[in-house]
């Protein structure tokens, strides 16, 4: 789910939210990473801190059980 201010100035920035076009990152997660949400590594910064430290870095982040997963492309 976008961020309540996601409308940023009007532009509508909630159409790229989990879409493919112009994504820069994406975030597996599930049992097994089955499921992928497509990201913008721009927007996730300005909307988690977690996510702008994250990417200030060249890394992956797995949890022990190797639950959700966490690539940059």
């Amino acid at each position: 789910m976008p961020p309540r201010n996601f409308h940023y100035k009007g532009r509508g920035l909630h159409r790229y939210c989990n879409s493919e076009q112009h994504s820069d990152i994406k975030i597996r997660y599930g049992l097994q990473g089955e499921n992928v949400f497509h990201g913008h590594k721009v927007i996730l910064s300005v909307a988690s801190d977690w996510f702008k430290n994250a990417l200030g870095g060249n890394f992956s982040v797995r949890n022990n059980s190797n639950r959700d997963h966490f690539e940059r492309r």
